[in-house]
């Protein structure tokens, strides 16, 4: 059976996690727009999110690639760089979800270069928070698994997927979009 995503158990350390939230405590969050236009449409995403820039945060960046470079044994893509690294909050007193989406998109700025790799990494502990389920449309996997705080999942960025709404508690993640020559 062909595999539509890898698992990466603790990804990053604990002490890590400590240092991503302690930065974002002094940061302001913005709503999540829609890829590509920027719109905020809350029927379809409800988050607040922060990027981080590559100037500052280069060990988050460095961090992140790893993580594609060891899960991409199973993709085998050609990728090169991290695009951005952002932060997500999907809190319960808002509902906060992602509809059924892509994260592979034309991009005018870069006409050489593609998304290859979706990479979602988990920030809280899996009993801070309820709902929230990261699902992907073409498969199926043990949502407990990709729960655990340190965990990422990586997936092509052509692969459908979504966040349901959290029900309790407040889900924080990372989510980084690893890129790549075009696909022929």
């Amino acid at each position: 059976m062909v595999s539509y995503y890898a698992v990466v158990p603790k990804a990053i350390s604990d002490e890590d996690i400590e240092r991503i939230k302690k930065i974002i405590s002094s940061k302001e969050l913005s709503k999540g727009s829609l890829k590509g236009d920027r719109r905020l449409d809350l029927k379809r995403r409800n988050s607040e999110i922060y990027f981080f820039s590559p100037d500052e945060d280069l060990w988050l960046y460095t961090i992140i690639g790893s993580i594609a470079s060891s899960a991409n044994k199973f993709f085998n893509f050609d990728i090169s760089s991290v695009e951005d690294v952002q932060y997500t909050e999907y809190k319960d007193e808002y509902k906060g979800f992602y509809d059924w989406h892509i994260d592979s998109y034309l991009d005018a700025d870069n006409p050489l270069s593609d998304r290859k790799l979706s990479v979602s990494l988990q920030l809280s502990d899996s009993d801070e928070y309820e709902g929230c389920n990261l699902e992907l449309k073409r498969q199926g996997f043990d949502k407990k698994e990709v729960r655990e705080k340190g965990t990422a999942i990586v997936f092509p960025s052509f692969l459908e997927h979504r966040v349901t709404s959290v029900t309790t508690g407040t889900r924080k993640c990372l989510v980084s979009w690893i890129q790549g020559a075009k696909f022929r």
